[in-house]
């Protein structure tokens, strides 16, 4: 306690105060001598004057603070263990996900195969069914898998030259074969002026349209799908528009949260985790663009910009 209050270190203080023409509060520990346990003070320390208005000396109180200290640690350790504990969860999805991952693809390959043969009507239907079952659960752990990288903030960004052309030829083919499954009209539109190469994340970009016209096909009973791309200023822009269900207003706030999908009601009738539209947002956030939505009870429309793309037109 002496040592806070001696008088070389009082006056550097006071002369600080004098010079600035202002109060100051100062936290300190203090340790007693003796078996009495150290303790938080704040020290405040005023300029006092006259009824002139000339300075006469200094005020200085003082208040155990250590309450607070105590109750500032605690928030502080609460918030590191729940952070360690979350990475800890991220990391055992990110294990367990490429256990599950190695036999899907051995069935996946198998299944793969056998299409290719004709063994009947009926057990044709169910080499698809079992092809189909398991790509849906490979697209389920890979949902998790990268929920669980981001999060714990082990995803690289891994940027390739990639024709434009063929990605989204690709992605145009993808979105028939969901039109056709759904029995819903769609339309694709591709600005003319879009180069011939870019430098992106091609996993991290098909992930985000796969999520985000996977919710289009699956939250529409009828109308269309309109998917368009655009290239302006260095930045490409996606429109995804649907004349589905819509997004409930009260829902709107959290629809980017893990496993968040509006109403039980929803969940049941629609299936699936919850995860497409947060991998949308950690995965935006990685290319460092945005994503925004406008819904109605007549449909949902997204867009997404992701800036600083490096073109190449050779």
């Amino acid at each position: 306690f002496k040592s806070f209050f001696s008088k070389k270190n009082m006056n550097n203080i006071f002369e600080d105060i004098v010079k600035k023409g202002e109060s100051c509060s100062l936290e300190t520990i203090i340790n007693p001598i003796g078996d009495l346990s150290p303790f938080y003070v704040d020290v405040k320390i005023s300029i006092l004057k006259d009824e002139f208005d000339e300075f006469v000396g200094f005020v200085i109180s003082v208040s155990d603070i250590s309450l607070r200290k105590k109750w500032e640690k605690e928030i502080v350790e609460a918030k590191e263990s729940a952070e360690r504990s979350d990475k800890l969860k991220s990391q055992l999805i990110s294990n367990v996900s490429h256990e599950l991952i190695t036999p899907l693809n051995s069935i996946l390959g198998f299944s793969s195969i056998l299409k290719e043969e004709d063994f009947g009507e009926e057990i044709n239907e169910m080499i698809k069914m079992i092809n189909d079952s398991a790509l849906h659960q490979l697209k389920l752990i890979k949902n998790f898998l990268n929920v669980a990288k981001t999060e714990a903030k082990t995803y690289e960004v891994k940027r390739e030259l990639i024709a434009t052309n063929t990605f989204f030829i690709k992605v145009e083919k993808e979105i028939s074969i969901k039109a056709k499954k759904y029995n819903l009209n769609y339309f694709v539109e591709i600005n003319k002026n879009l180069p011939q190469y870019i430098e992106i994340d091609s996993m991290i970009l098909k992930s985000i349209l796969d999520n985000i016209l996977d919710n289009a096909f699956k939250f529409t009973e009828k109308g269309f799908v309109k998917f368009v791309v655009e290239f302006q200023n260095n930045a490409l822009k996606f429109t995804i528009q649907d004349t589905g269900i819509g997004i409930k207003e009260d829902f709107q706030e959290k629809i980017y949260d893990r496993f968040f999908q509006g109403d039980f009601s929803i969940t049941k009738k629609y299936e699936g985790t919850g995860l497409g539209l947060t991998i949308v947002k950690q995965f935006v956030n990685l290319l460092k663009g945005e994503v925004s939505f406008k819904s109605s009870k007549s449909g949902t429309v997204f867009f997404v910009t992701i800036p600083d793309v490096t073109m190449d037109n050779k």
